[in-house]
């Protein structure tokens, strides 16, 4: 029954967000899947998304896969200078994060709604960056796969 309320929560919450604007990952980080929106109630479309320090905010990812996959996990980077710097902090098994009753096995040509949140600590530096943030296949072993989904938009601390 919590687990439904939770559902019913997420979904209410994804219905009231705004649609961020974001910009395709390119090269080794290229996605497979189809994009189909980012969206967040925290944020409007703007220049920069302002993280404020100790805040938390929530996400919600719309994207159709075009290849099965056992597993998801999230990869999260904050770029500072050209830098990957590794965001940890969310749920490393996506599919527990998948609002839909489909959950992993993904499987290609379906639609899927990614939710999670990520908090800013507060010993984060102030500075302006590039947030990228992937849903990559994984195998039951641990493997890493390609990128479903990924995606960047620029944010300040």
């Amino acid at each position: 029954m919590l687990r439904y309320v939770a559902f019913l929560v997420a979904l209410i919450a994804v219905a009231a967000a705004d649609k961020l604007e974001v910009e395709p990952c390119t090269g080794a980080d290229a996605q497979t899947g189809t994009l189909t929106e980012v969206y967040s109630h925290n944020f409007t479309t703007g220049e920069d998304i302002e993280l404020l320090k100790g805040g938390v905010y929530v996400f919600g990812i719309k994207f159709t896969a075009r290849e099965n996959a056992p597993l998801l996990e999230p990869t999260i980077y904050g770029i500072i200078g050209g830098i990957k710097v590794g965001w940890n902090g969310v749920n490393k098994e996506a599919c527990q994060d998948l609002l839909d009753t489909n959950k992993c096995p993904v499987v290609s040509g379906r639609t899927y709604h990614y939710y999670t949140s990520i908090e800013i600590l507060n010993s984060y530096p102030s500075t302006r960056l590039t947030f990228q943030w992937g849903i990559t296949a994984k195998t039951a072993s641990g493997t890493k796969g390609k990128n479903h989904i990924c995606f960047t938009m620029p944010a300040r601390i």
